[in-house]
């Protein structure tokens, strides 16, 4: 088993939120801690804002 940083990668971010519905989309970017503004109903990720530093703590998501 490797040991996995604690964070979320734009990849991850993109397989966790992929073919969802905006609000589950949604759930998932604000359980996360990402900054994101909705358009069109759709969340999108504000990438001036997101802080590529260590969050303080670790996030667990759930794949359904």
């Amino acid at each position: 088993m490797t040991n996995r940083m604690p964070w979320l990668t734009e990849e991850e971010v993109r397989h966790l939120t992929r073919r969802k519905q905006g609000a589950a989309q949604a759930r998932v970017l604000q359980k996360a801690r990402i900054p994101y503004v909705l358009v069109d109903r759709r969340p999108v990720v504000k990438r001036d804002d997101v802080d590529h530093s260590k969050p303080k703590e670790r996030v667990k998501l759930r794949l359904e």
